[in-house]
């Protein structure tokens, strides 16, 4: 049924075994209740992260609504100096830009941005990189995104390394779809399993992407602000989409009681996720060894838990 890729055989088998069970036709399957899964994005469908992809060309681009005033509240709403000079970048030519002191000082503000939002509490932190699109209509986001996936997917495997505040952030480089995890949610779809996708990457973005690898936009949850006459906000739209709050979007969009029947995701913040599962768990291992410990603690004790290596990309 499901491909052999790079699976790891007992885990191909059961979750061929999870399908065969809950799927239509199967002897737990409920036409009452549609069974249905639960995927999240970034490192788990795909290599590395759109998000982050997006974000890093935004800078390069300056793919940012610069004369905006929410977007200043949300970066440095002190620094009325880099404001007035990011005005003028715009005017210079693509070949210059990247040298002028005004562009390193924009650079190094975005960066410590998000430098900053990771020592927040994943509720708060998560949100940063969503509200910095304030100023924004949708339509934009979709197409800086269309052109940072483009170049995602012919780029090497690899790390960008960035100095801001005096330490230095390394990115992810380069995306490439798990094609074991897409024929994974063909066959689920097959057989009566819906699959979607809680991300806590901006909705927008995964929506492309998801779209682009043909997984149905209007199953796609994730971080949103929301949008006021045609303008993305830095204004959160319900409760952030990480952690715990990923489990709320499920009960909010999906289903408010019916538990999926699979939840698959590779980082510790998607344990309150995996957790809630009502059958299968699907850990795929980047090396994060606290969820690793917790999927094999749990399948010692009996629990349907089960850990993959990431798949081999070119």
């Amino acid at each position: 049924m499901l491909m052999t890729g790079s699976w790891r055989p007992e885990n191909r088998a059961a979750l061929e075994d999870l399908i065969g069970r809950v799927g239509r036709g199967g002897p737990e399957y409920q036409a009452d209740a549609p069974p249905f899964a639960v995927f999240d994005w970034d490192q788990t469908v795909i290599r590395h992260d759109i998000g982050d992809a997006l974000f890093l060309h935004q800078i390069e681009a300056l793919g940012f609504a610069l004369d905006h005033d929410e977007f200043w509240t949300v970066l440095d709403p002190s620094d009325v100096t880099l404001r007035e000079q990011a005005a003028l970048l715009r005017e210079l030519a693509d070949d210059t830009r990247a040298d002028h002191p005004t562009f390193h000082a924009l650079r190094e503000a975005v960066l410590v941005g998000f430098l900053r939002s990771g020592l927040l509490d994943p509720q708060e932190g998560f949100p940063w990189q969503t509200r910095l699109l304030t100023g924004m209509s949708e339509a934009q986001i979709a197409d800086l995104t269309r052109q940072a996936m483009q170049k995602g997917l012919t780029a090497p495997l690899g790390r960008r390394h960035f100095q801001a505040g005096g330490q230095t952030l390394h990115f992810h480089e380069g995306l490439r779809p798990y094609a074991e995890i897409l024929d994974l949610m063909r066959q689920l779809e097959a057989h009566g399993i819906a699959a979607w996708i809680v991300s806590a990457t901006n909705i927008w973005a995964v929506r492309v992407m998801a779209e682009a690898l043909g997984v149905a936009a209007d199953r796609v949850i994730g971080m949103r602000t929301q949008v006021i006459d045609g303008k993305i906000t830095a204004n959160l739209d319900g409760e952030a989409v990480a952690t715990w709050g990923k489990v709320k979007a499920i009960q909010r969009t999906i289903h408010p009681t019916h538990r999926p029947v699979l939840v698959a995701g590779d980082n510790i913040t998607d344990l309150p996720m995996l957790e809630y599962s009502g059958d299968t768990r699907l850990v795929i291992d980047r090396g994060v060894t606290a969820l690793r410990q917790v999927a094999e603690e749990r399948a010692a004790m009996g629990e349907r838990w089960l850990v993959q290596p990431m798949f081999e990309v070119e």
